[in-house]
């Protein structure tokens, strides 16, 4: 069974050139996972552990019930233009490095909302109330990944 893939580049460009930029905008989170050496395998690097993650999502998921209280609204992927600029409002370094994302990687409206959207949560995760760079940069990151596999970056 083989372990990687045997396709050429020239193979995965044309495969690739038959998804649609709209069907790419309805991807929040692309991430790119590189094959671990061997030693990395065999000595991981320690991480957070499960119940730690599962302590933070949990904390996320009641700060979003708690936000939300009142309206129709359970969780931040199901905002949308008004709710998003009640609770996804930017501050402006934060807004100037959305434009320029904006502007640099040509995205969509829909796009842009989808990172405000992941942006928020992971505020949320970090247990801000604030979207800050580094949330934006993050969700940004998401984002650029598919780009880089279908040679969209942009000018």
């Amino acid at each position: 069974m083989p372990t990687r893939c045997a396709c050429t580049e020239a193979d995965v460009k044309k495969y690739l050139e038959h998804i649609s930029r709209p069907f790419l905008d309805r991807i929040d989170l692309c991430v790119e996972v590189g094959l671990p050496s061997y030693d990395e395998l065999r000595d991981p690097a320690p991480g957070e552990s499960s119940a730690k993650i599962r302590e933070r999502v949990e904390n996320a998921v009641e700060i979003q019930k708690e936000r939300y209280r009142g309206t129709s609204l359970r969780f931040n992927g199901e905002l949308g233009g008004e709710e998003l600029e009640r609770w996804c409002r930017l501050g402006s370094a934060e807004d100037k490095l959305l434009k320029a994302a904006y502007k640099k990687y040509s995205l969509t409206g829909r796009g842009c909302m989808r990172i405000l959207k992941v942006a928020r949560t992971i505020a949320d995760l970090d247990g801000s109330g604030l979207i800050r760079e580094e949330h934006l940069m993050e969700a940004l990151g998401f984002r650029m990944a598919d780009r880089r596999l279908w040679g969209q970056e942009g000018g």
